[in-house]
């Protein structure tokens, strides 16, 4: 059956990307998918979604911080829960360890369910990881979901034209959706308990031309690394991939280096002078000389503090998510992302990849190489903790 070919069942033959990630899952035709590439888009989408929703509202996010964006969501959430809607918040303690109570009141009061996730030091201590719900879910009405790298932190949205940094969202209809509700209920349930989840509540209506499929990883069932390598080695003709903590294993760094000595077009577009974490940015460059004598191209943002998480293979598979491409990603975290075999939509995820390395500085080898003692020592000095960041 050739690639696009749908079957009886909704199911498509995949990319080789898909074959590779995961032989016997396909995406499933019948979904529409919109690329959201800035606060700006995504916030409003997001919120609108809520302030109609009229049975459900979940809403998983790994990092909430007070502020502003926060008050403008806890006011929607709140709004659909006086509305009768069931609305529930599930959030990574971690990520959300700024949050006072008092942060937390309008909803609460509202009549929202908030859950936490257990703590890192009870994880360590009661079950030996440092597990990290990295996920960022919302869905509404089980009909409309949106995912991507954002969190509910002023510096993804501001109002006034500030600053602020560079993301991606996917909004999503269809059969995709359908698997998202289901992923957050057994989040949910995980979270609430240890309950288990029944089937999905409500159907898998299609409602677009897209084939597209839900990628998730957990510490029991980590997919993250492998997300990475069969993008790199199902690719015939392009890999571009957008990603703000590039630490990559011994594994992605070969494949993304044969790729490019077999004349795949490889380019690597990584936060520049913005980056939130310095000593990432660092671990990062360790890798830029090995991959620019392949032929890799690299890119650093210079508009501000990137933090999209995509890939796009051929022009005709692309993925937008939470996923890093770093140990505690690959590992200890649980990760999401939306996967097309569509070219519409990869083709959206290439032009923005390409507008953005319009804002980028691109790396060249004769000029990395001629480079001070600090940062190659730097360079040198963080390659004992890649394992940690």
């Amino acid at each position: 059956m050739p690639m696009g070919t749908i079957s009886r069942d909704g199911l498509v033959e995949c990319h080789d990307v898909c074959l590779l990630l995961d032989a016997k899952a396909r995406c499933e035709s019948g979904n529409r998918l919109e690329l959201l590439s800035s606060g700006e888009e995504f916030v409003p989408a997001m919120l609108a979604s809520i302030n109609t929703a009229r049975r459900s509202v979940d809403l998983e996010l790994y990092r909430v911080d007070p502020g502003h964006l926060w008050r403008m969501f806890s006011s929607a959430l709140a709004g659909a829960a006086e509305r009768q809607v069931h609305v529930r918040v599930l959030v990574d303690s971690f990520g959300s360890r700024r949050m006072m109570e008092a942060d937390w009141r309008e909803v609460l009061r509202s009549g929202v369910d908030v859950r936490l996730t257990t703590s890192v030091v009870k994880s360590l201590l009661t079950k030996g990881t440092t597990r990290r719900d990295h996920r960022k879910i919302l869905v509404v009405d089980s009909e409309v979901g949106f995912t991507g790298g954002m969190s509910v932190d002023d510096t993804f949205f501001r109002p006034l034209n500030e600053s602020t940094w560079r993301e991606s969202m996917v909004k999503a209809r269809g059969p995709v959706v359908a698997t998202m509700q289901h992923v957050f209920d057994a989040a949910w349930a995980e979270r609430d308990g240890g309950g288990e989840v029944g089937a999905v509540l409500f159907p898998a209506v299609r409602e677009g031309s897209s084939s597209a499929r839900l990628i998730l990883s957990t510490p029991r069932q980590p997919c993250g690394e492998q997300l990475f390598l069969s993008a790199i080695r199902g690719a015939s003709i392009s890999v571009w991939i957008t990603n703000p903590f590039v630490v990559p294993s011994k594994e992605i760094s070969a494949a993304v280096i044969s790729a490019a000595r077999h004349s795949v077009d490889v380019r690597l577009l990584v936060p520049g002078r913005f980056h939130r974490f310095p000593m990432v940015r660092d671990a990062m460059r360790g890798f830029y000389d090995a991959f620019l004598s392949a032929g890799v191209r690299l890119f650093e943002y210079e508009a501000a503090m990137l933090h999209v998480k995509t890939i796009v293979v051929d022009g005709r598979w692309a993925s937008v998510g939470s996923f890093n491409l770093d140990p505690r990603s690959f590992t200890s975290n649980d990760e999401a992302a939306i996967a097309a075999c569509d070219c519409q939509f990869a083709e959206a995820v290439a032009a923005a990849f390409t507008k953005d390395c319009e804002s980028a500085q691109e790396v060249l080898l004769a000029r990395w190489r001629e480079r001070g003692f600090v940062p190659r020592f730097r360079e040198v000095a963080v390659k004992l903790l890649r394992s940690y960041l």
